[in-house]
């Protein structure tokens, strides 16, 4: 079974990481 609080918090870092990204660009 898998950790729901694991799953958004690796959601969050990615929307992290795009958005990051994007305002490097």
């Amino acid at each position: 079974v898998k950790n729901p609080f694991e799953e958004d918090e690796v959601v969050a870092i990615t929307n992290y990481i795009d958005f990051g990204f994007e305002l490097a660009t």
